[in-house]
């Protein structure tokens, strides 16, 4: 879906952002594809409109001045043994061939057109940090004259106060906006999968604050040695992916890296 400002987001099977460029070069691929061959003899036409009674796809496609839907079958055995596939937009009666790849455009979408940056925002728009383990707790507010104040909460309850440096936060959330998803591990995880992966409860947590109060939430969790990264989750997403593994280091609940 494009949001109002212009961006794209998935909203099904998962509520995610959406790579922009990856989706305009997705939308140029599909006004780009090419039927491989009408089919204009009536009873082949027939035969291959009961598979498209159930279909294995269908792509809909909606915009201001309306929208339109395609459905694709199931594969069949086409001319020198090779896989195509018959399909045919609703409400036409046409039916056409297409091939593998214009399917493969299609089931490979969610994965091809998902943001893969960990988290979406803008650094001038934050106006507090905050950064805990199961021990400490570092929080780093925006005073109203731009300055910032750190404040760090150690396990035996001993607030330390600090004023903040504004070079080294601003270089904390740039570094922290370059950084991706490496693998998308589950979109739907259980509570003993979240156990599994160091994220009931996380072993650390990050809570970005917006000027418009919004929140955004990254938890971290175990070591995956498979992805050479950590398990981690957004709490407005609900799925599970793996990070970088220097983000544990970014992600110090220290006052130091960001003390005056």
């Amino acid at each position: 879906r494009r949001e109002p400002d212009g961006s794209w987001a998935l909203t099904s099977p998962i509520s995610s952002p959406a790579d922009a460029r990856a989706t305009e070069l997705f939308l140029n691929e599909l006004t780009s594809a090419h039927a491989l061959r009408f089919v204009t003899d009536p009873a082949e036409s027939k035969a291959l409109s009961t598979r498209l009674e159930a279909p294995a796809l269908r792509l809909s496609v909606e915009g201001s001045s309306g929208g339109s839907a395609l459905v694709v079958g199931e594969p069949i055995e086409g001319l020198e043994g090779a896989r195509v596939r018959p399909a045919k937009v609703e409400g036409l009666p046409v039916v056409f061939l297409v091939d593998e790849s214009f399917v493969s455009l299609l089931t490979h979408a969610e994965s091809r057109l998902r943001d893969r940056r960990l988290l979406v925002f803008e650094p001038a728009s934050i106006t507090s940090i905050e950064i805990h383990d199961l021990d400490d707790r570092l929080s780093l507010h925006k005073l109203e004259d731009g300055r910032w104040d750190a404040l760090h909460l150690d396990a035996d309850g001993q607030l330390t106060q600090r004023p903040g440096d504004e070079q080294s936060i601003n270089e904390f959330l740039r570094a922290l906006r370059t950084l991706e998803t490496l693998t998308f591990v589950t979109d739907a995880p259980s509570l003993d999968d979240l156990k599994t992966y160091g994220l009931h409860p996380p072993e650390r947590t990050l809570v970005l604050k917006r000027n418009n109060d919004s929140k955004l939430t990254l938890h971290l969790g175990k070591y995956s040695e498979s992805a050479s990264g950590h398990y981690a989750g957004r709490e407005q997403g609900g799925y599970v992916f793996t990070a970088d593994e220097n983000l544990r280091g970014l992600l110090q609940p220290s006052i130091l890296q960001f003390r005056q």
